[in-house]
């Protein structure tokens, strides 16, 4: 028999041919131990569901080998494949020049730019919605039709285009801010940028505002760094903590939101401290929920242009250390710092040679009628920024859960929220945890003590005397009299 050619195309079976379909709709081939004939062997197999309707594109769940988030990810895939279009996001950048270059295109000349939220609105939302980058300008204004606006990292921002975000809320359309007063780089510089979100006059019609410094914690997330600290002097990638990027675990999240209720962490990244008022809450109508918290032990610094020891040491002064809010929720009809009748703001003219003309006619503020919304306020401008989903890939799962809430209703992050961890501690101080450890120390040892001492009492005690042990003679054991029978 003449040995085949490995090289010359061999006849595939129906099974091969099966294999090569499910590859081709991405459909992975799984390996797992089967017991036969008294022996393990590795077996493969498939896990996928394929959802078909009507005549729409078919939704494939290549693999799916666990029930932890599986109703989620069923219900979701019918969503989508049942609604008739996808819902609309607008999406507005604040600092569009802050980018990141990139060879997306191997036959481009060079590195192309690239928005840092670029992966956040392609590769987390592009699959389930619609996406609309708009600048806020005359030409690139909301769409009437999206459900849902995002502001991410405002700097600058201008009174039309604050006019036109507290419109959309105002109409009521939810939104998420994701804003700070500084923005950094995850990587070996740090460099830190001051900003200005210009949404001062905004929050504080709603009862709330956000400090001019950043945060750093002792309970923080890490970056990752290239040292050459070793004997061989090669570069080696390691992880260290970054103090500047605080976390919020544990009872720092809300247990009660479907938002957070499924998060074990969430990091945020050069974060500045978020500030409500009983008061302006209650003249503007609006119910807070408190969503995120960093730890007690964060402290607050001034802008630098870097890193410096400030934000990394932890101060020595307690009454600095304190729980700082990162995150939160607004629910109710939304008032803007606006009022009808007055000029409406002009959009910002254009760069142009000597002095530009008013308009001739200026258009005023119409009365809005507002209706019930939800705004979700991140005081971190980084959180969803591509180094940030990198190194913090739990956040991706706050953000979702936060826009399909908005955008989709509550009905899905309901579902989203039952594949939930178990219930974190309450926060114990430090008399508590000693307590606990002393006792562990002191109090256990000395119940094994004590219940050894009373098997040996009560061993002694059922012992016959020593006399009678050594003489042979039995010790009566003590008899009832029988009871006396009565007179006749």
């Amino acid at each position: 028999m003449t040995p085949s050619n490995p090289f010359l195309a061999q006849p595939s079976t129906p099974a091969d041919e099966k294999k090569q379909e499910l590859a081709r709709e991405g459909i992975p081939e799984l390996q797992g131990r089967s017991f036969k004939d008294d022996r393990f062997e590795i077996a493969p197999f498939y896990s996928a569901i394929v959802l078909k309707y009507l005549d729409r594109e078919d939704e494939v769940m290549p693999q799916h080998v666990s029930l932890v988030g599986f109703e989620y990810e069923l219900a979701s895939r019918i969503l989508k494949l049942s609604t008739s279009k996808k819902a609309k996001i607008a999406f507005f950048h604040g600092r569009p020049e802050d980018v990141i270059q990139v060879q997306q295109d191997p036959r481009a000349p060079g590195p192309q730019s690239m928005s840092r939220f670029q992966p956040f609105l392609v590769q987390v939302l592009g699959d389930r919605f619609d996406i609309v980058e708009v600048s806020l300008s005359e030409s690139s204004m909301i769409p009437e039709d999206a459900g849902l606006l995002i502001v991410a990292e405002p700097n600058g921002t201008s009174d039309r285009q604050r006019y036109e975000i507290e419109r959309f809320i105002a109409s009521g359309r939810p939104a998420i801010l994701m804003l700070s007063t500084s923005t950094g780089a995850l990587d070996a510089q740090l460099a830190i940028t001051p900003l200005q979100p210009g949404l001062d006059q905004t929050l504080a019609t709603w009862g709330v505002s956000i400090g001019s410094q950043m945060i750093s914690s002792v309970d923080c997330g890490n970056i990752e760094i290239v040292s050459r600290d070793n004997a061989f002097g090669l570069p080696v990638r390691q992880r260290t903590p970054l103090p500047t990027c605080p976390v919020a675990r544990g009872s720092g999240l809300n247990p009660d939101s479907p938002l957070t209720r499924s998060a074990q962490v969430l990091v945020f990244p050069f974060s500045s401290p978020l500030s409500t008022d009983a008061q302006g809450l209650e003249e503007a109508g609006l119910e807070l929920v408190e969503l995120a918290r960093t730890s007690d032990g964060s402290w607050l610094n001034t802008w630098q242009p870097n890193v410096s020891r400030e934000m990394v040491i932890e101060p020595d002064d307690p009454g600095l250390l304190g729980s700082r809010l990162v995150a939160l929720m607004l629910s109710g009809t939304f008032p803007t710092s606006f009022v009808a009748g007055d000029p409406l703001p002009q959009w910002p003219a254009a760069p142009a040679d000597g002095e530009s003309e008013p308009p001739a006619n200026v258009s005023v503020i119409p009365p809005l009628e507002g209706s019930e919304t939800q705004v979700v306020i991140v005081g971190c401008a980084d959180f969803a920024k591509v180094q940030s989903l990198q190194l913090y890939q739990q956040n991706i799962s706050f953000l979702l859960a936060s826009v399909e809430a908005l955008a989709l209703g509550g009905d899905l992050v309901k579902i989203r929220a039952k594949n939930q961890a178990a219930a974190p501690l309450r926060s114990t101080k430090k008399w508590e945890r000693s307590l606990v450890t002393y006792g562990n120390l002191l109090l256990l040892p000395l119940l094994v003590v004590l219940a050894g001492l009373g098997l040996f009492l009560g061993a002694v005690q059922g012992r016959p005397p020593v006399s009678a042990e050594f003489t042979g003679n039995s010790v009566p054991s003590p008899v009832a009299a029988p009871p006396s029978e009565p007179a006749p």
